[in-house]
């Protein structure tokens, strides 16, 4: 592709033209050693064909078509011209009635997926009338505590239209279930049903802390889902990968997709382990990654060459054979790390460009925050504006109109071939330390986060990166919008007296029966004929609540205590 005589020419030009130059490339807005991506891969004033050829470009390998082989480019041929990104927002008000009214309003204004926010009871398999959830019922999310619940927030929403995700760990195995119940209940078939749990425990050790059991009974729980998910509901992906919250602790881009790949290793190697076919599972495996704006090209180029290296993992460490494993398919977001209180209103921009981002990485779904979201649970008038910018971009830009539109820049190109080496780097140091699961517990990657989240929030208050309104263009007036929501006070004993009521209304005798085959399954070796899935749908089915199944494997497997970092 880079005939020798052509590229030496052009690296005899590029040093007449930097010395020519000399004067104006060393007169810069700041001193030349500063210019690198968040990653630390240094970034060069301009980019030529000569770039490529020194690293060893080879079009075929490194990048070539769309939706084959090695899927640099997407994991479709026709990307967003044949389907555009689904366009997500997390949400989720206090209680079940809320978040109907939020929901409707979501589908009625044209979106096609429901991210459910928990709250953190739910999330650490906590009823509200536990007292270790006083205080926490509804404040940061919704609390659906059953079957029961779930009936009543998605009464007049049909399934089949939208693609629901969960945002739920250490009881995701609960949160599928339900889904898949209700879905049953209504007289659905379970093929039909889409939908996407996070499911992802392992980043729960590290990035986030919301865990209840030790490490391998949560990677047991995963692997149950996926194994059950795989013959029955081929349109539902019940892991979630979540990249996305290392992200947010942050650690740089390669950085991140380095731990979400070796995440990943994790749960396939207890999978494989377990007899499970790597081909029956990869296909229900997606990834939430970062789509920042402020480590644009980054970003992008880090998610270009983690496509290619997992499609690499799949087919050389577990020998996977369908196309559709090796495609890394990509729900690409933005959190709240980034935004500000300050000037808040410039959030939208930065939505913008993190949606932007999303779409030139290939992602084929993208979930951002609302712009008032640094003040509390968003507003439904922030979550719509949140909406019409994916819209904008959707239908407004002619952004979707090509597949990858940034293949072939020779800086897109060099810089996802610097960031497939570091992203590797960095996967081998943590399985030369064991893996994902020795990692967490010895505290190795707790510590790296915490350097790094240390390092990223420093940079911006010592003012070395520009953080607008908060260390570059501040102004000394409050801003602070008009509405900010606030859960009604009498939502917590309100939830608390319907988990109460539930109980008074149900067979517990049936209740009882089915939390006791969870503790003998639970008690069980963990192998693929001892999943614990078809007892939590029994036990879900019969209106138990999330405190109970968990605390039915809590009787079994314990609480798991984290290592000091």
């Amino acid at each position: 592709m880079f005939e020798k005589a052509k590229i030496d020419e052009l690296k005899t030009d590029i040093k007449k033209w930097e010395k020519e130059n000399s004067a104006r490339l060393r007169t810069l807005r700041k001193p030349v050693e500063e210019f690198a991506t968040e990653s630390g891969i240094p970034v060069k004033t301009v980019y030529t064909p000569a770039d490529l050829s020194d690293k060893g470009f080879d079009y075929s390998k490194d990048l070539g078509l769309p939706g084959q082989y090695p899927f640099t480019r997407g994991v479709s041929p026709s990307m967003y011209r044949e389907k555009l990104w689904h366009s997500s927002i997390y949400s989720g008000y206090p209680t079940p009635e809320e978040c109907n009214d939020l929901w409707k309003t979501i589908v009625a204004g044209g979106g096609r997926e429901i991210f459910i926010a928990f709250d953190l009871p739910t999330q650490l398999g906590i009823d509200p009338d536990n007292k270790r959830a006083e205080g926490e019922v509804g404040r940061v999310g919704v609390s659906l505590s059953s079957l029961k619940d779930w009936e009543i927030g998605f009464d007049g929403i049909d399934l089949r239209k939208i693609s629901l995700s969960v945002n739920l760990n250490a009881p995701g195995i609960i949160a599928i279930a339900t889904h898949l119940t209700l879905a049953k209940q209504r007289g659905l078939d379970l093929a039909e049903i889409e939908g996407t749990c996070q499911n992802d425990i392992l980043k729960e050790y590290t990035a986030r802390g919301n865990f209840i059991y030790a490490p391998k009974h949560g990677v047991r729980l995963v692997g149950d889902t996926l194994a059950y998910c795989a013959g029955r509901s081929p349109l539902y992906r019940p892991i979630q990968i979540c990249g996305m919250h290392f992200g947010d602790s942050g650690v740089p881009p390669v950085r991140e997709v380095a731990l979400a790949l070796c995440d990943a290793i994790a749960y396939y190697d207890d999978a494989t382990k377990k007899g499970i076919n790597i081909d029956d599972i990869a296909p229900g495996v997606s990834f939430l990654m970062c789509t920042e704006y402020d480590s644009f090209f980054d970003q992008i180029a880090a998610l270009r060459a983690m496509r290619k290296l997992y499609a690499r993992i799949l087919k050389e460490r577990y020998g996977a054979k369908k196309p559709e494993s090796l495609m890394a398919h990509f729900f690409g977001g933005q959190g709240g790390k980034t935004y500000t209180r300050q000037q808040y209103l410039n959030n939208i921009g930065r939505i913008t460009l993190s949606v932007l981002a999303g779409a030139l990485a290939g992602c084929e779904r993208i979930v951002v925050s609302a712009y008032d979201e640094q003040f509390g649970i968003p507003t439904k008038d922030a979550m719509l504006t949140t909406a019409r910018i994916q819209n904008i971009l959707s239908y407004e830009t002619g952004v979707p109109d090509t597949v990858d539109p940034l293949g072939g820049s020779y800086f897109v190109e060099s810089l996802t071939l610097e960031s497939e080496e570091k992203i590797e780097k960095e996967l081998d140091e943590i399985m030369k330390n064991g893996g994902a699961i020795a990692c967490i517990e010895s505290g190795y990657i707790q510590a790296m986060l915490a350097r790094d989240g240390y390092k990223w929030i420093k940079d911006r208050q010592e003012g070395k990166v520009p953080w607008v309104g908060v260390n570059l263009f501040t102004t000394e007036e409050e801003d602070k919008p008009l509405k900010v929501y606030r859960a009604n006070p009498a939502t917590e004993s309100q939830r608390r007296e319907a988990v109460r009521e539930l109980r008074k209304k149900r067979d517990n005798q049936k209740v009882n029966r089915a939390l006791d085959e969870i503790k003998a399954t639970a008690a069980l070796p963990p192998t693929k004929e001892n999943s614990l899935m078809p007892s939590v749908m029994e036990a879900v089915g019969v209106y138990a609540t999330v405190g109970e199944i968990c605390d039915a494997l809590r009787s079994v497997w314990g609480e798991w205590r984290e290592p000091g970092v």
